[in-house]
């Protein structure tokens, strides 16, 4: 069952464009799938992880996007979406001991740190995430 706000992403305009699985950038519509993710990861750009991170209330900063940098840099090698102890664990390979706790990636993406760092990442939706 999809939560109250999955529910309302697909029924109602946001102020961030987004509506009924389509996102409004200017003159561009980027498709979404059911879960709010980027149908086509060649879609993102910085400005569509603006307005996802907005939508999720959050601000980026220089800690979010090393995760995004990270997690699109996973996407690309393993061609998946990685849950949060891999995400953890390639940051620490990658020598990005500082971002790779649990506790730090929950402080920058509250709640699902993998499903939205993902989602605002431009990725789909990790496997076996709720």
């Amino acid at each position: 069952m999809r939560n109250m706000s999955d529910w309302l992403l697909a029924v109602m305009p946001s102020s961030t464009g987004i509506k009924m699985g389509v996102l409004q950038l200017g003159s561009r519509q980027l498709e979404l799938d059911d879960d709010g993710h980027l149908l086509r990861v060649a879609d993102w750009t910085p400005e569509v992880a603006h307005c996802f991170a907005a939508e999720e209330g959050i601000v980026l900063e220089a800690d979010h996007w090393r995760v995004l940098e990270l997690i699109r840099a996973f996407h690309q090698r393993f061609h998946l979406t990685p849950a949060m102890r891999a995400l953890s664990s390639y940051a620490r390979e990658c020598g990005a001991d500082d971002i790779s706790s649990s506790l730090h990636l929950l402080r920058l993406f509250p709640g699902n740190p993998a499903r939205r760092a993902s989602r605002i990442a431009g990725l789909p939706r990790p496997h076996g995430c709720l």
